[in-house]
């Protein structure tokens, strides 16, 4: 397994019910050199993190984002900032901005 694959199913392990909670939303996950993924955080129905482009899953993403797969692993573990890595064009954000600042949830 390697890095990305770690981080993606320690994202899978996070996505409990507080973060559903905090969340309640499907966010789109393009990840560059990996490939497309549902964070579905929805209280209701939430499916948590799936494989996936929210449309192959007949959903509607309220956010979505795309990154590298370096970078990534980088913000997932705290060594990158994402305010930082969007300010640089690292981190490409789309959708409702309300969204994105619940993703810390994620993150921690």
């Amino acid at each position: 397994m390697n890095e990305v694959d770690t981080v993606i199913q320690s994202m899978k392990d996070r996505i409990t019910g507080d973060v559903l909670t905090q969340i309640d939303a499907v966010i789109g996950v393009e990840i560059i050199g990996k490939g497309a993924y549902t964070i579905d955080a929805r209280v209701n129905g939430g499916q948590g993190m799936i494989e996936g482009d929210p449309a192959s899953h007949n959903l509607e993403s309220r956010f979505s984002f795309a990154i590298s797969d370096d970078d990534f692993v980088k913000l997932m573990n705290g060594q990158l900032n994402a305010m930082a890595a969007a300010m640089t064009g690292k981190l490409k954000l789309k959708g409702d901005m309300a969204y994105a600042m619940k993703l810390a949830a994620l993150f921690n």
